[in-house]
């Protein structure tokens, strides 16, 4: 929004200057897009319109953030007629008009040119001299930030102006020639004819003020910010007035705007007869403690009494001692924007300058650092099936009851009945699923049909009511679709290297077609045969509860020499498990291998029938010395045979 620097600096005559002032809004109050000559752009915060889209509102905070004296004007109005019967002011949109006053005056005698001063305070705020009477509208706008409106009385249609929604048909010529259509969701200005004005944007070309004007009805009105910012946006029409109201005014700022130019008119030769207001709900001013501990307590810094009540009473509060340490607050109605002491406080703390604030630095409360146990097993597990060739999946943690039903003879990890879900995703995924294997079957499912196989993994957390208490517990989920149907094996398989790992003992035991792994007593491992499509899938689950390592980990320091990676690819028959291969690798008694890692499984066409390509990334590492090529040779031929021997696979 544009501001004059020449009326500024009026209405505070020690400003700085213009880059110097600049600076200290942009610091404490407003951030300046630009400055041109004797104007000054500032971008308002949204909820400031009321009172600083003003040159009144802006001349406060550099009045209060120099500290020097402010000039407003006195403004002092002259007994002008009410209720005379000439002129009534109506309001049938009553949720969309809270303030509307008229009032008329006799210009037969007002002045024939507009005064230079308020010329040049137009044009510095981006606006266009056009007559005297609407360039004194327009100043009084700029003044007190209320938009004002003058009618050509002698061509309204009775004396009654009413604020109205719309009616289909009507059409408005605006005072720019353009015809605007008129909607039942446009609130307009009408007279015993029709619209004269689209409430807050545009008056009508039928009644506006020319030179021949004898007499005029001034508007000053407090419009629902919605109304008309749905209507500028629907007309696709911007104005200063527009921009004002849309952001909600304070219905006591349609008094300071009357007051003012009705006072401009009649030091420029108008006359006052008549006024009209509707006005149901006056708004208060609020009174408000100041509790200046409560202030150190909230900005963490001490204020004196004095600073406080300089700041405030130069922003144009009232303000007055009510105990110790406490101030009573007066809020001026316009300042719609400051409703708690918090308010306040952030009123004296900007204008002190928040980069005065003392840097405190947060208090650090050192603590010994732990592990947590069960987020390392749920790390080493997938890291586990990814290096045993598995495919790393989320699926949802919700599914529906008939996705349970599926895999009715499987009992689960946890048992219990379906946990539901006060607030469902979705009308189908209304519980919490207490099992992985639900979903994770149905993504091998889709997997397979673009592919030969799927082995899939994935660590999630899965739910029960257990007779009215929640089992939650975190597991290892894994399936394998192979079309020779040896996908349970291979389940069974990981699922014992895992335990072992961990070292958990226990035993299987068959219940139907589930395998259940007892460790303790507990079950900590199931394993089961699923089918999607015509394929079997076998499906499991581990109990990372069961695979948690406690104790104090042991660091190594780290490697002085560089490592050595070889990629070895082996032909293995396809019923092999990839986890067979690494665990050969890995058993070759090789002391400078450092980690094997599955990175490529193959099974094309060009392979011999019934065999599968899995290349093995091999990384070699010795502690006291840099590995020479024959030496790495050497090892990876004793790790193809002891894999050959171990697995049958054999080096490509």
């Amino acid at each position: 929004m544009k501001f004059s620097y020449s009326l500024l600096s009026a209405l505070v005559p020690r400003t700085p200057a213009k880059a110097k002032l600049a600076e200290l809004i942009s610091r404490h109050t407003f951030e300046v897009e630009e400055i041109s000559g004797n104007t000054i752009d500032l971008k308002l915060a949204a909820n400031r319109y009321a009172d600083a889209a003003s040159h009144w509102g802006v001349a406060r905070e550099i009045a209060a953030i120099c500290k020097v004296p402010l000039h407003l004007p006195a403004v002092k109005v002259p007994a002008v007629p009410t209720d005379e019967g000439t002129i009534e002011a109506k309001v049938s949109a009553r949720g969309a008009c809270s303030h509307y006053g008229i009032r008329s005056f006799d210009v037969a005698k007002f002045a024939r040119r507009t005064p230079p001063q308020i010329i040049r305070v137009l044009r510095e705020a981006g606006l266009q001299p056009i007559s005297p009477v609407v360039d004194v509208m327009n100043y009084v706008m700029l003044e007190t930030g209320q938009p004002l409106h003058a009618f050509d009385q002698d061509k309204l249609s009775g004396g009654t102006l009413t604020v109205r929604w719309g009616k289909l048909g009507e059409v408005l010529e605006g005072l720019d020639g353009n015809e605007y259509g008129v909607a039942p969701d446009i609130l307009v200005i009408a007279d015993r004819r029709g619209p004269q004005a689209i409430a807050g944007i545009r008056g009508a070309a039928g009644s506006g003020v020319s030179s021949s004007t004898k007499r005029i009805v001034v508007e000053a009105a407090t419009f629902s910010g919605s109304a008309v910012g749905s209507a500028s946006r629907k007309l696709k029409l911007i104005t200063d007035a527009s921009v004002r109201f849309s952001h909600e005014l304070s219905p006591a700022l349609a008094d300071v705007g009357m007051a003012r130019v009705t006072q401009l008119l009649v030091e420029l030769g108008a006359v006052p007869t008549d006024s009209s207001d509707f006005y149901p709900k006056p708004v208060r001013d609020l009174a408000l403690p100041f509790s200046l501990d409560a202030y150190a307590s909230l900005i963490g810094v001490d204020v004196s009494e004095r600073e406080a009540t300089r700041i405030l009473t130069a922003l144009g509060f009232a303000v007055k001692r009510a105990g110790e340490r406490v101030l009573s607050v007066t809020v001026p109605a316009t300042r719609t924007d400051v409703a708690t002491q918090e308010d306040l406080a952030e009123e004296v703390a900007r204008v002190t300058g928040y980069e005065n604030l003392p840097a405190t630095p947060l208090p650090v409360f050192a603590s010994p650092t732990h592990d947590d146990h069960s987020v390392l097993a749920r790390d080493r597990a997938i890291d586990f099936a990814v290096s045993a060739g598995f495919d790393e999946v989320r699926t949802s943690s919700f599914l529906a009851p008939a996705d349970w039903a599926l895999l009715a003879p499987y009992p689960g990890l946890v048992t219990g009945d379906l946990v539901t879900v006060a607030n469902p995703i979705s009308e189908e995924r209304t519980h919490l699923r207490p099992s992985l294997l639900p979903h994770l079957i149905a993504a091998a499912g889709d997997v397979l049909r673009t592919s030969g196989s799927a082995r899939l993994a994935e660590v999630g957390t899965v739910d029960a009511n257990s007779r009215g208490k929640l089992d939650e517990r975190q597991v290892l989920g894994m399936v394998v679709a192979t079309p020779g149907d040896e996908g349970a094996l291979e389940v069974k398989g990981a699922i014992e290297k895992l335990l072992e790992l961990h070292e958990v003992a226990g035993h299987w035991h068959q219940d139907g077609a589930v395998l259940s792994f007892v460790s303790g007593g507990s079950t900590v491992a199931l394993l089961t045969v699923a089918e999607s499509g015509r394929t079997l899938v076998g499906a499991g689950e581990v109990d990372l509860a069961a695979c948690l390592i406690a104790g104090v980990p042991q660091f190594e320091d780290l490697p002085r020499f560089p490592s050595v990676t070889r990629d070895v690819a082996f032909l293995a028959p396809r019923a092999t498990p990839a986890g067979d291969v690494i665990a050969a690798a890995e058993d070759a008694g090789i002391a400078e291998l450092a980690s094997v890692d599955l990175l490529e499984r193959y099974r094309g066409s060009e392979l011999p029938q019934g065999t599968q390509s899995l290349t093995l990334r091999l990384v070699f590492r010795a502690p006291d010395s840099t590995l020479t090529d024959a030496q790495v040779d050497v090892a990876v031929a004793k790790i193809a045979s002891a894999v050959t021997a171990a697995s049958g696979a054999k080096l490509r």
